[in-house]
């Protein structure tokens, strides 16, 4: 039976989790866009004021943009940011919505090319509270509980004593399930 609940209950927790990622996405709303250029080994800066969970989108049409981030620095760089993104295609940065306001963005020119052509996203994330920290820990104590039963069960069956289910373990669950059900309701509603 616990094998069967832990099956249960690792299933959940990933139905869930891709629940919030697509609620999440879901629920953007685009704020601006601006298209712009600079030159190779410059940077442009911009400030952004908007509060809460942002995700931040710079496409490089021509040349190769990078995206560095900061809510203490006023001109971010590669030597002073919180947060970049230097790929070679489209660049994703997700700001918090507990970094302060405003965010200062620097785009840089890669010295490579001469002019680098971009156009640089905003779009408002919804605010999910949800502490994935909290979500890996009580997943992971229950991993581990549920291993060392396991072992205990194979015990008591070796000894020919069979243990009763644990009311506990259920009850936890089932609090850890209409917990984040009534995150997803709140933000459903």
């Amino acid at each position: 039976m616990e094998t069967g609940m832990h099956y249960s209950f690792n299933i959940l927790l990933h139905v869930l989790l891709v629940s919030l990622v697509l609620l999440k996405c879901s629920g953007e709303e685009f704020l601006q866009s601006v298209t712009d250029e600079v030159l190779a080994g410059n940077y442009t800066i911009y400030h952004i004021k908007s509060r809460g969970q942002l995700r931040l989108e710079l496409v490089s049409h021509e040349g190769d943009a990078d995206i560095y981030v900061s809510d203490s620095e006023l001109r971010p760089s590669y030597e002073n940011y919180d947060l970049k993104s230097i790929t070679c295609g489209v660049d994703v940065i997700e700001v918090s919505s507990k970094m302060k306001r405003p965010v200062a963005v620097g785009v840089f020119g890669h010295p490579f090319y001469r002019t680098s052509k971009y156009t640089l996203s905003v779009y408002k994330l919804p605010d999910l509270d949800v502490d994935y920290a909290t979500l890996d820990a009580l997943y992971n104590s229950y991993t581990d509980d549920s291993s060392e039963n396991e072992q205990d069960s194979q015990k008591s069956n070796e000894d020919h004593i069979s243990t009763e289910d644990n009311p506990d373990e259920e009850s936890t669950l089932w609090t850890i399930v209409i917990t984040i059900l009534k995150i997803l309701f709140d933000i459903l509603v």
